[in-house]
């Protein structure tokens, strides 16, 4: 956990490339975020100014056997933005 007084990093995205022992390939796209983390939980810290914000780093993550690096970083910006979002459906329930 980290204490920001100002808003959060903005949110970061790296590729990443695991190659198995028979020398296959499984490409790898994660965005890594910020978000508060909920006050009752950091009460037992200690004491906090409330001016301060206490935030957790959190990451989403594709994997496959393609490499499409880019349309994963789109892909996984696009479940942030919805994760975002005022919608009262759980993002883990979003089905086309």
């Amino acid at each position: 956990m980290y204490l920001y007084q100002n808003d959060s990093p903005n949110p970061k995205a790296f590729s990443f490339i695991l190659t198995q022992e028979d020398g296959a390939r499984l490409y790898g796209t994660s965005l890594c975020f910020y978000e508060p983390v909920d006050k009752e939980l950091y009460k037992s810290i200690g004491h906090i100014e409330n001016s301060i914000t206490v935030i957790g780093q959190k990451a989403i993550c594709l994997i496959s056997h393609f490499p499409y690096m880019n349309e994963f970083k789109r892909i996984l910006r696009q479940l942030y933005r919805i994760s975002l979002s005022n919608s009262e459906l759980p993002i883990e329930v979003i089905k086309n």
